[in-house]
Order: structure tokens, then C-alpha cells, then sequence
């Protein structure tokens, strides 16, 4: 059986939730957003988007006491990412004074 029905927008799609429970894509939270659009629910993927949020709370949800020893490398591979990219995103943080890096030290700066 069909989800739903696509709306014309590029790569949304309308999704019935009781199919969308039925189908058990619920356990996607983490990778899916719906959010309410008219009779149904608009999903968008967002696994792939918002990697510095992500990263974030990566950050975040794995730091004791505001510091996280861990590799870039480590970090973009619980993040199913490249090295490249944790790499870039966290020398943004920095430059905006969100955290301090050190050699296998991220230590998120309080405010």
C-alpha cells in the first residue's frame, strides 16, 4: 500500500500517520520531522540536513563536565559523516566562541 500522496512540492509528500505508524518509521524520529500541513503530516528528511545542529548536540549529549575527548574522525563516524566536515563545522564553533579545540579535546565555552 501506498503512505500518502505527493503534493507537488519537490520531494514532499503527504503521509496518512496511521500509515506512517503502521509502516514503523515512528523509530525514524531522530532522521524524520513531520510537521502539520493540512489533512496529514509532511515529512522532511532531515537526516542529511542541519549537520552543525546535529553536531551540536552531539557535542552536547556526549560531553562530561562540558569536555568531550574524541577524535574528529570517531565524531564523524557515530555522525555518518566525513572528517572533513566535522572538522570545518567544529572550527566554526570555535571561531564563534561556542567551544574550545584542543588535540582530542572539544570543551564547550559557558555562557
Amino acid at each position: 500500500g501506498r503512505l500518502g500522496r505527493a503534493d507537488g512540492e519537490p520531494g514532499v509528500a503527504q503521509v496518512d500517520r496511521r500509515r506512517l505508524r503502521d509502516v514503523g518509521l515512528r523509530d525514524r524520529a531522530r532522521e524524520l520531522r513531520a510537521v502539520e500541513h493540512g489533512g496529514g503530516v509532511r515529512v522532511e528528511e532531515v537526516a542529511f540536513g542541519r549537520m552543525d545542529l546535529r553536531l551540536f548536540e552531539y557535542i552536547e549529549e556526549k560531553s562530561e563536565a562540558g569536555k568531550l575527548n574524541s577524535t574528529h574522525q570517531k565524531i564523524a563516524n557515530d555522525l555518518g559523516t566525513s572528517r572533513e566536515v566535522v572538522s570545518r563545522l567544529l572550527k566554526d564553533f570555535e571561531r564563534h566562541g561556542k567551544i574550545i579545540l584542543s588535540r582530542n579535546l572539544i570543551q564547550i565555552v559557558k555562557k
